[in-house]
């Protein structure tokens, strides 16, 4: 077909077939193309200076420009549009050129698909005998605004369109996010490109006309070139760095950079080269190994070197595998593998946040803080017991009722490679306790307890809940002296709970299992009078702590990954908490037989021993493993409390009834406490913590 004068053809279907359409070889002429190019075997050929404008999404074997100019992305009248147009050969002769008009995007938007050219082959041959003279014979490919221009890379492949639009979206954006520039023209070649002599490849629009000028690839201040290593065929490379120039397939001479140009380096194996023009902080790396830049010189950045990772085994097994693994299919299945695998890439988790992402995952049963919240549920049970009222009036046995909700704000107690993190927890907690007396001056008490406790994550860790429920038996025996009262005790405690976090794609689930037991004592000095109250007192702990071996299951989004991927185990725990402070009140009637009692107290505790937990995870078939040491018992805390209890106690008359034997009335004895309590606790690593409670107590 033979378009011999300016054409304007604008349809759904602007052109096809297979044969060859020839632009006008006598006088240039301008042509307008809106809509689909479907010549995939088909080709155009320009003999002359002609202006071929071309927006919409087609598919074309050759263009073959002996002489003239080829415009992607808008027509003569600068009317743009989306345009998605791959080329199998591009052949350039003498004086010709190629320009992607990119849109300039006003927002901060992503853009990935604005105006792409695809050229699978760019070909330099000779200039028409049919066109005029030209004063230059440069060969020049521009690319400006958002324009994208992909050279022989194996995203130039592909039979259908509509997927290669995905994939180069892909790239686009991950690229986009990965240097947090959005406005760039941009070029995309493979790791052997094969530019010709005689090209001139420019990317964007403030570029040195020096520069330009001359045969090679020159990125400008607002351009940024990819380089697609997809298609290397092996990841051995030598330990020496290489230029820039060799690492592409070309002569480094014909490479420069603007101060400002980006260098992205896609699917990298790891081979080290100099970066050449390109400025350190301009370049970086996605989809294959990480980078670092000194010296000018690039290398890989293993995962596993990442500062403070405590599972850094864990990391370099996995990271040694992909590294070896070509498909790198059998890590990609495998549970655990595949989380740490797709950490990998820098696209997926950001260098700044690696160790803890890690981190975090793989010692889920201690990171996600349930187990920290159920040692400080433990704690309240234990304490409830042992600082309860133990008045028996008439000597007679009382029963209680504890109820108590709380929060905690730990957002800073674990240490992280990538900074402090934690967790916050909502506490509900309740208990049930019977006082009686034994053994002459002992006062006994029995009680159980409960707590339910639901966490969420703080701090710099991927998004993890988890809940806890906590069962509490305790018997603790009481002994009031001349000048102090002394108490012991002893708990059980059992909490199971759950954790689940997600983290690139997956999700990481497991069950946590602890056993605790606590003996106490605790002496407190007598009050002042029966009215005014000071109670100083010093209480002593030793708490062991069993974390049950458990497993961290991992699944994917896509559920081609699901199982068991890491066990873990952790160390038992023996440790020592001491307690001192003092309570304060003051009783005084306000009804006949109905005092009450406005009450404060403060005290301060420490601990000593195994005051964190130590963690072992290991890949769920045991080739690899790391171990984490997590701070969890309280090294320092301050509480204030304060409260008002009423009391009442006395005797009353009983009726006697027709059925009794003795119909003489009788007095009978009373007693009970409501107690109203709130406290505050300051911890160490800026933990707090804040409880509402209501006790009851009754005589039985």
């Amino acid at each position: 077909m033979n378009l011999f004068q300016d054409a304007d053809i604008k349809a759904d279907t602007a052109i096809q077939g297979i044969g060859t359409v020839f632009l006008s070889y006598g006088q240039p002429s301008t042509y307008d193309i809106v809509g689909g190019l479907d010549m995939k075997e088909g080709s155009i050929v320009s003999e002359t200076d002609n202006a071929f404008h071309y927006v919409g999404i087609g598919d074309l074997r050759t263009f073959d420009a002996q002489a003239g100019h080829l415009v992607i992305g808008e027509t003569s009248g600068q009317e743009g549009g989306e345009t998605f147009l791959r080329i199998g050969t591009l052949q350039l002769g003498a004086g010709a050129s190629v320009t992607v008009a990119g849109d300039k995007s006003d927002d901060s938007s992503l853009n990935p698909i604005n105006r792409v050219l695809i050229v699978r082959y760019l070909e330099a041959v000779d200039r028409s005998p049919q066109a005029p003279e030209t004063a230059s014979d440069q060969r020049t490919v521009n690319v400006t605004g958002e324009g994208t221009l992909i050279l022989g890379s194996s995203l130039a492949d592909g039979e259908n369109i509509e997927e290669l639009q995905r994939t180069v979206g892909h790239v686009l954006n991950s690229s986009k996010v990965i240097t947090g520039s959005l406005s760039r023209a941009t070029l995309i070649t493979s790791s052997n490109h094969g530019i010709v002599d005689g090209i001139s490849v420019v990317i964007g629009e403030d570029v040195s006309q020096d520069k330009a000028a001359e045969e090679g690839i020159h990125i400008g201040n607002d351009g940024r070139w990819i380089v697609d290593f997809t298609s290397e065929e092996t990841k051995s490379f030598a330990s020496d760095p290489v230029s820039l120039g060799v690492l592409t397939g070309m002569d480094q001479s014909r490479i420069t950079a603007e101060n400002d140009a980006e260098l992205i380096l896609y699917n990298w194996r790891g081979q080290a080269f100099d970066i050449g023009d390109f400025d350190p902080s301009n370049v970086h790396a996605f989809g294959g190994a990480r980078i670092q830049i000194k010296d000018n010189i690039a290398t890989r950045l293993w995962c596993k070197d990442f500062a403070g990772l405590q599972g850094s085994a864990l990391v370099g097994h996995v990271e040694g595998l992909a590294d070896r693994d070509k498909e790198e299919g059998i890590l990609m299945q495998r549970p655990g593998y595949s989380f740490i695998f797709d950490t990998l890439p820098e696209e997926n988790v950001g260098r700044d946040a690696y160790s803890n992402v890690v981190d975090g995952a793989i010692f889920l049963p201690v990171t996600s803080g349930i187990a920290t919240a159920a040692e400080r549920a433990v704690h309240d049970a234990v304490t409830t017991v042992m600082t309860h009222d133990l008045s028996l009036f008439e000597g007679k046995g009382h029963w209680w009722a504890h109820g108590q909700s709380g929060r905690i704000k730990a957002g800073e107690i674990f240490s992280g490679g990538s900074g402090d993190f934690g967790f916050e927890a909502d506490v509900t907690a309740g208990a049930l306790g019977y006082d009686f007396a034994m053994f002459g001056n002992w006062i006994t008490t029995v009680a159980v307890s409960f707590a339910g406790i639901d966490t969420d994550s703080k701090g710099v860790i991927e998004r993890t809940s988890g809940d806890m429920s906590v069962a509490t038996v305790s018997l603790a025996a009481a002994r009031h002296f001349d000048d102090f009262t002394l108490r012991l005790g002893l708990a059980y405690s059992r909490a199971a709970g759950d954790a689940e976090q997600r983290s690139v794609g997956h999700r990481l689930d497991t069950d946590v299992d602890i056993d605790y037991l606590t003996a106490v004592a605790r002496v407190t000095a007598r009050s002042l009078t029966e009215k005014m109250l000071f109670e100083p007192f010093a209480q002593l702990s030793v708490t062991t702590a069993k974390m049950h071996d458990g497993s961290i299951f991992d699944s994917d989004r896509d559920g081609a990954v699901a199982g068991e991927g890491f066990k873990t185990t952790a160390d038992n725990r023996v440790w020592g908490t001491l307690e001192v402070g003092a309570d304060a009140g003051w009783r005084f009637d306000v009804a006949d037989l109905v005092s009450v009692k406005p009450q404060f107290g403060v005290s301060m505790r420490t601990s000593v021993g195994h005051t964190d937990w130590g963690i072992e995870s290991r890949l769920f078939d045991g080739s690899a493993s790391s171990a984490a040491s997590y701070d969890s018992a309280q090294r320092f805390a301050l509480r204030l409390q304060a409260g008002i209890e009423l009391a009442s106690s006395g005797y009353s008359d009983s009726k006697s009834y027709f059925w009794s034997r003795n119909h003489e009335g009788k007095t009978e004895p009373y007693a009970w406490t409501l107690l109203l309590a709130g406290s505050y606790e300051r911890a160490s690593d800026w933990e707090q913590s804040g409880s509402l409670s209501l006790q009851y107590r009754q005589l039985f």
